[in-house]
């Protein structure tokens, strides 16, 4: 192992904590609208970050007004409301303010089903793992990778759709050779970099795809924390990630939605 085992593992607690601290806000948006009775478009103006954010809606059974929940969650400062109904009223969306994008549908379902895909493959190769600090690391990643399956599947379930709880059934067949075939924890350090660039690059591939800043900033930092992932497992094998992939931040591994 190129990386000693007391790095990988301040290395994995650096990691662990970026991604804590990036996704916390997300979070507690999403946490905060599953207490709320309002209607999906209105929650999905909320997550999205949206331009429609000045609405009431009612949080745990009080009135508040949803760019307010918005910027306590850290998305922004706090607009004026808009003439029209009073607190508690009923809502002015339009069907143009209210229709939200189905590519933003896919990209979650997908996102949440290579999500799982990820946990199943480090579930695959964890016979293989005998170095301690490599064991660590597969292990927390598999808890970000379950993280980010949460988190994308409540912005689905937030706007009305089903979450999507298994792996990604069309890339499970077309890499279950790969996955097959691995037999020695230098197998599987490959196999999981690779996995994680693709994953990273995914959702880099994303901008300007997704409505609303708040959900293109979630997805490239969801992008980001697999990079680093990706960016150990390079260092851990001494093999780097310029080398073997190279015009990876252009996108270039980015997997096209299937099987959803």
């Amino acid at each position: 192992m190129e990386t000693s085992n007391d790095a990988v593992r301040r290395a994995l607690r650096e990691i662990d904590a970026g991604h804590r601290d990036e996704l916390a806000a997300t979070e507690e948006a999403i946490d905060r609208l599953y207490q709320s009775d309002a209607p999906a478009a209105t929650k999905w103006d909320v997550i999205t970050g949206g331009a429609n954010r000045a609405r009431w809606m009612k949080v745990g059974g009080v009135t508040v007004l949803t760019s307010a929940v918005l910027a306590a969650c850290g998305g922004g400062d706090a607009a004026a409301p808009p003439p029209g109904p009073a607190p508690g009223g009923p809502t002015t969306t339009t069907p143009e303010q209210s229709k939200e994008d189905p590519a933003d549908l896919r990209i979650f379902r997908f996102a949440a089903s290579l999500e799982n895909l990820a946990v199943a493959a480090y579930d695959a190769g964890a016979a293989r793992l005998t170095t301690p600090a490599v064991v660590a690391a597969a292990k927390l990643f598999q808890e970000h990778h379950k993280d980010h399956a949460k988190l994308f599947n409540a912005l689905l379930t937030t706007n009305g759709e089903k979450a999507f709880t298994e792996p990604n059934g069309v890339l499970l067949a077309t890499l279950k050779p790969q996955i097959d075939a691995l037999a020695t924890e230098a197998d599987v350090l490959a196999f999981a970099q690779d996995l994680e660039l693709k994953a990273a690059s995914t959702y880099f591939s994303t901008v300007g795809v997704l409505q609303g800043e708040k959900l293109a900033y979630t997805t490239m930092t969801i992008g980001s924390t697999e990079y680093r992932h990706a960016a150990l497992l390079s260092s851990i094998r001494g093999v780097p990630i310029e080398s073997t992939k190279p015009g990876f931040l252009t996108t270039a591994e980015a997997i096209a939605p299937v099987g959803v």
